[in-house]
Order: C-alpha cells, then structure tokens, then sequence
C-alpha cells in the first residue's frame, strides 16, 4: 500500500512542486556548459516531492524498515536542499564547496552505517565501516 501512496504523491506533487518553483532553476557552471547545458532551465527542487512522497508511503505503510530508510535518507535530503538554496541565494552555480559537501555526505554515511548496523543484526565484519560508508556515499553523490 506505501508504494501506490508514494506514486500517487509523486505523480501529484512533482508537476504542483515544479510550477511552484518558477524561477528556482539549476543553473550551470561555465565550464560545464557543454556537458551539462542541457540542465539550463531545470527545477532544482525535484528532491522536495520525492521525500514526501516517501514520507507518506513509509507513515500510511507503517513499515518499520520504511521509516528507517526515510530517517536515514533525511540528512542527505538536507544537504542536497542547504546545497540548492545556496546557490538560489547567491544566484550563481556555486552551492557548497565540494569538499565541504562530501565531508557532510561521509558524515551522514557514517550515521547510516551507524544506525543500519545497530538496528539490524547480523552485519558483522571489520570492514563493515569503511565499505558501508564509501558504498552509501558513492550511492548518494
């Protein structure tokens, strides 16, 4: 049932969350205009409607493990959206350095390797740490 919920947030709130957005474009980067002009014009609020619509899934569901994976997705949300506004506000490409952003990201993917090995026994391994953290932020960025 969470799913159909998500899908049907999706499918209603992404063209609502895009019309909202107006002039809350990506822009692009001069020295990326060539492989990345194509995005010129693009909402960069994609991110808004699919974590609620997520949210919503994973509460009517009442799944447990939903609602892990949508605590655990929450700060990756946060640091795609604090990136998003602040290029808004600048009015320019530049958002977080990319260093600073993948520290947050590695930050985040350390409290979901955290949080994923304490809730669900039976991830065992020395090297659980650093292959979890390094797989979840590839995943991610």
């Amino acid at each position: 049932m969470g799913i159909i919920v998500s899908f049907v947030f999706s499918l209603l709130l992404t063209p609502a969350v895009v019309k909202a957005a107006g002039s809350f474009n990506s822009p692009v980067k001069d020295e990326l205009k060539d492989r990345h002009g194509y995005k010129k014009g693009t909402c960069s609020l994609g991110s808004v409607p699919m974590i609620i619509s997520y949210a919503a899934g994973a509460f009517i569901s009442g799944d447990r493990q939903s609602l892990d994976y949508l605590f655990l997705s929450f700060p990756f949300f946060l640091i795609g959206f604090a990136d998003d506004m602040l290029k808004f506000r600048r009015c320019s490409a530049d958002g977080f350095k990319s260093i600073t952003k993948l520290i947050l990201q590695f930050a985040a993917s350390a409290f979901a390797a955290y949080i994923l090995r304490q809730n669900y026994p039976g991830i065992e391994g020395f090297v659980y740490y650093p292959v979890a953290v390094l797989f979840i932020t590839a995943t991610v960025n």
